[in-house]
């Protein structure tokens, strides 16, 4: 009987090794001999999980968009405010891009290409879950919200948020702190839409 009790291990250094690799040498630029090497598999291994490389692509897009949004909606429930939620998402996906500022620039690449049709699929799909989650978690502190100005609200703010994410990963150094506290900045702005005071430690609205 084959022992699979090493499985999600494996998986997860596959995934993690096809990650790096894409990143820094782009989707056409890496091999499966790449990926098998850094984690210290073989060709049969890798494709005995995924199947392509194509399908390894997909499946660490759909890993990790996942995993973001567990994480968003983990940070969501603990939210108080609506300047807490809007705070709480631009700072949980800019995070996102600092650590892992490779991938987000190979997606923006990827979804120009023809590699971009599923890809391309889920991540508007975790556009869609950002901001549904958005809007509960404003209409949950706050049900007196009208459903219509959250939503256009919680429009611009993707939007925006897009935005100072594109800036963000285009950047290097300083310059990416800068954009990141630009687009808190403007968070401000956006919570003023709700008619909803910014606690005393931001500063007079």
């Amino acid at each position: 009987m084959t022992d699979h009790t090493g499985e999600p291990d494996t998986r997860r250094r596959i995934l993690d090794a096809a990650e790096r690799h894409f990143a820094e040498k782009g989707f056409s630029g890496t091999s499966v001999r790449d990926i098998v090497q850094s984690a210290n598999v073989t060709n049969p291994m890798l494709y005995y999980y995924f199947g392509s490389k194509e399908e390894l692509l997909r499946e660490l897009v759909s890993v990790r968009c996942e995993e973001a949004e567990r994480s968003l909606e983990r940070e969501l429930d603990r939210c108080q405010s609506a300047p807490d939620v809007m705070r709480c998402v631009a700072l949980r996906m800019v995070e996102d891009a600092r650590e892992r500022g490779g991938t987000v620039r190979l997606l923006l690449a990827l979804l120009l290409t023809d590699h971009a049709g599923d890809v391309r699929t889920r991540v508007a799909e975790h556009g869609l879950f950002v901001r549904s989650a958005l809007g509960r978690a404003l209409m949950r502190i706050d049900d007196s919200l009208h459903p219509e100005t959250v939503d256009q609200v919680v429009q611009l703010f993707h939007f925006g948020l897009a935005g100072a994410l594109l800036a963000h990963v285009a950047r290097a150094g300083s310059e990416q702190e800068e954009s990141l506290e630009l687009f808190l900045q403007s968070t401000h702005q956006f919570t003023r839409l709700l008619n909803i005071q910014w606690p005393d430690d931001h500063g007079e609205p």
